[in-house]
């Protein structure tokens, strides 16, 4: 499981940071101690620090004030789940007061499940599709990474948001796109 950095936590909610994805989060128990290192106190431990980028560095008192009053409520803190066993307990991870959403993570899911490099097996699918209906039936919101074809079946078993694409691949997409409108342009051109 991945540790809970809180100082970490801390200096990029300090930097004004207003969405965190907590990676291999295994428990309730994990996701309460998450919640905890984004909330002041009494609410968690999140240490207190004026002067930062996402209070103006305590220029105007009122902005301040806005700030703390209402930091907790501009978060989103997302789970990801990349584990059978957190896959089963999802919606518990995911129902800790302060958790935003759970992301299921596919790859590493199929890889705990022995199926490395393989997220599209029936196996690994099932895990996936029970952990969305079990955070959909707990009223939990849900997503996952998935191939462009998959996005509807997941929207229609209740997936909250659909991650598809990655940087790279939408660079490599870029790239051979102009490099076939080149290679058009060159064949049609007179020689």
């Amino acid at each position: 499981p991945g540790e809970l950095d809180v100082p970490l936590v801390k200096r990029l909610l300090d930097i004004g940071a207003q969405s965190l994805l907590f990676p291999m989060v295994e428990s309730a128990e994990q996701s309460r101690a998450i919640v905890s290192a984004t909330r002041y106190p009494p609410a968690g431990i999140r240490g207190v620090m004026s002067t930062m980028r996402a209070t103006s560095y305590a220029t105007e008192p009122e902005v301040l004030r806005r700030y703390y009053s209402s930091a907790a409520d501009e978060l989103a803190v997302v789970v990801q789940v990349e584990s059978a066993a957190a896959a089963r307990v999802a919606a518990e991870i995911g129902a800790v007061d302060g958790v935003s959403a759970v992301f299921l993570g596919p790859a590493d899911l199929a890889a705990s499940m022995g199926l490395l490099g393989r997220p599209d097996h029936p196996d690994v699918q099932r895990e996936l599709y029970g952990a969305i209906r079990a955070c959909v039936g707990a009223g939990v919101p849900v997503g996952t990474f998935a191939s462009e074809a998959a996005v509807p079946d997941l929207l229609r078993a209740g997936a909250s948001f659909v991650a598809v694409g990655t940087e790279i691949g939408l660079v490599t997409a870029g790239a051979r796109g102009i490099a076939q409108r080149f290679r058009e342009a060159v064949e049609a051109a007179p020689a």
